[in-house]
């Protein structure tokens, strides 16, 4: 089982490597956009083979990130 942290401000350390290299550079991967909305969404992430995952929920149902970072297979049975 992978457990989630709650995204907090001195997380930023540890997640910008993995949003900085994350390939559309969307505003949804900037740690500003995800901290903003950590409180709304209950904004955790989870550091899974060397690739992050961010969790949100939305209506009481979690949702998933792809992995960002260096993914291989293994990233991706997190989701099954």
């Amino acid at each position: 089982m992978i457990t989630f942290k709650p995204i907090e401000i001195e997380d930023k350390p540890i997640l910008a490597p993995y949003l900085w290299n994350e390939p559309t550079h969307s505003a949804d991967f900037s740690f500003n956009n995800i901290y903003s909305w950590k409180d709304s969404f209950n904004v955790s992430f989870a550091i899974v083979n060397d690739c992050l995952i961010i969790r949100t929920f939305l209506n009481g149902l979690p949702y998933y990130s792809a992995p960002i970072g260096n993914a291989d297979d293994s990233a991706f049975f997190f989701f099954f």
